[in-house]
Parts: C-alpha cells; structure tokens; sequence
C-alpha cells in the first residue's frame, strides 16, 4: 500500500480521537493528494498506521518512531503534510528535528517542490509552528560561527545552519573545500529571541535561526589556517 492510500484510508476512517477533526483530516488528505506526483511509491508496512495515527494525535514518541519507519526520501514530504494538517506541536516539533537532523536534503527538497519562489517562509513557518523551547543555557547575546566554502560572506550569512562552537564551524569549512572552494568561517553576533532551535548532536551545539544580517557578521580570519586560504 502506497502512503498517500494509507493516509486516506486513516483519515476516512471514524475515531473518536477529538484531536483528528474534521478540517484536520481534509487538510492532510488535501497535502498528500497534492504529492503524488512528486512522490509515485511510498510502499509501506502496516505498523505505519498506527504511528501516523498516534502523530496525529499528539504522541511524540509514535512521532520518532514514525520517522524510523519512512524512507529517507519520504521524511520530508511527510514532514510538509504533517505541518499542513496541524499536527500538534508536540509530535511536529520530534518529527521536525529528526528530519532536520538526519534527511536535511530530503526535507530542504521537499520544501523548494512546495515553494520554489519563497523557500525560506515555508521553513520559518516550520519551526515557528514547532515551537521549539527557547534553552536557558543560551545568554541574551551570543556569538556564533557557520562554516562553508566557495561562497562569500553575503551568501554565507543567509544560511539556517550556525554553531556555538568555532572549531565544528571550521570543520564544516575544510569538509568540502578545494582550490576552487575556498573555506570560509564567518562569525556573528545575535540575540536568543532569534533562535528557532538549538541541537546538539554528536557534539555540534547547532543553532537553527533564520540566517543573519551581513552587518552583524564577520569574517573570523583566525580560524582557517592560512595554508588552506593562500
């Protein structure tokens, strides 16, 4: 059975889970009708459906396991329709950060199919609707460095993608880089009420927010070595 069937066979289906309403239910059919021609065979097991349904309902821990389940190449599009269909914060904020975290590319993908013009509103609205906790570790204002290569400073300020920690931002600068790309690290100063997220996966103290203005940021000359920029 193909995902889009199963999710309409889901949502046709009575139950007295006050949290699946009516205009709930036609929103998710409505956002995955509207991807089956992006997405031609989402082949699923059975035990899918009781996850979708318990995502739905607000569970965040069916909401991860939901995530294990699909695809990598499904993970973003579900992502999309999940949003779409209001899913409760709760179980869209897990599933959200899974699939940033580990199918990045899939759900940047998906959003560029949905919103090719505007890319950047549809993730802002990704996670001002996840709702992530602000941490309180985070002082008022902070540094943060993102690494890339072969671009400048103007592009490079636009990105999602910033950490607390220069040395992670430096690898993500030399991961990559060639004698055409050249690393660059770029520093800057924001504020915690920017902050959409904050993740720290194999020890990478990401911050998620909505790029920077290029006055507020800097080359940080210091922290590639001269070797790679000659």
């Amino acid at each position: 059975m193909s995902l889009p069937s199963l999710l309409d066979e889901i949502l046709a289906t009575p139950t007295d889970d006050a949290s699946l309403e009516a205009a709930q239910q036609r929103s998710l059919q409505a956002s995955m009708a509207g991807r089956r021609q992006a997405v031609h065979s989402w082949e699923i097991g059975l035990p899918i459906a009781e996850e979708l349904r318990a995502t739905l309902a607000g569970d965040p821990d069916e909401a991860l396991s939901l995530h294990v389940s699909l695809n990598a190449w499904e993970r973003g599009d579900v992502c999309l329709a999940l949003y779409e269909a209001r899913c409760p914060a709760p179980s869209f904020r897990a599933f959200l950060e899974e699939t940033w975290n580990h199918c990045h590319g899939g759900l940047m993908a998906a959003v560029a199919r949905e919103c090719a013009w505007w890319p950047d509103l549809l993730i802002a609205a990704l996670f001002e609707y996840a709702d992530f906790p602000t941490p309180d570790h985070l002082p008022e204002q902070f540094t943060i460095w993102r690494g890339t290569n072969g671009i400048d400073i103007d592009e490079a300020v636009e990105g999602y993608c910033w950490t607390l920690n220069r040395d992670t931002a430096v690898w993500f600068s030399e991961r990559f880089a060639t004698a055409e790309r050249r690393p660059l690290v770029v520093a800057a100063e924001v504020e915690r009420r920017e902050v959409w997220t904050y993740i720290n996966v194999n020890g990478e103290e990401e911050i998620v927010l909505p790029g920077v203005d290029v006055d507020r940021a800097w080359v940080d000359t210091d922290a590639i070595p001269k070797a790679a920029t000659a």
